[in-house]
């Protein structure tokens, strides 16, 4: 197994790190975005990726809306497999922005346009509709979810009014 080591100084310096909401969605993309231009960099063609918590979640949802990556023949039989450690809101980013300039910017930072990946980016189920929220966006855009156990699915599954994601199972 080859093990491709991404570096940045100023982005990547300590896991789950950002002091801001949207330093954690700046730090996700860099992430998720320089993990797909290494494979190609080094000419991999992967049939699976498997993502690891909400800082690499924007890896499905680029491989699937950005035009660069849906006709690169090195992603063209790839399907997404992400695992939720911690399925609770409080645990993934959640951005609550009421002002829609606000809300449409953050979605840029992600990489992602408000308008036109309005159905991926912005939580419509959330209070008042309009929440960023990166364990919604990698639920619609993964092709596989996975869980810590059994246990922890069926718990996910039985308490809607607390996890709020079963719908997307």
């Amino acid at each position: 197994i080859e093990v491709l080591y991404l570096e940045n100084g100023k982005y990547l310096d300590i896991p789950y790190g950002g002091q801001t909401g949207e330093d954690k969605l700046r730090r996700a993309r860099i992430l998720s975005q320089g993990a797909l231009e290494a494979l190609r960099a080094y000419n991999y063609y992967p049939t699976i990726i498997q993502t690891n918590e909400w800082m690499t979640w924007l890896v499905p949802a680029y491989l699937k809306r950005w035009e660069g990556y849906l006709n690169d023949p090195h992603f063209a039989d790839t399907h997404v497999g992400s695992m939720l450690h911690n399925p609770h809101p409080s645990y993934s980013i959640v951005m609550d922005e009421a002002n829609p300039f606000k809300r449409y910017y953050y979605c840029m930072v992600l990489g992602l346009d408000a308008v036109g990946h309005a159905e991926i980016c912005i939580n419509p189920d959330s209070p008042g509709g309009r929440q960023i929220d990166m364990t919604y966006l990698m639920l619609r855009t993964s092709d596989f979810v996975g869980t810590v156990s059994k246990a922890m699915k069926k718990r996910m599954l039985a308490e809607p009014n607390v996890f709020g994601y079963s719908r997307l199972f």
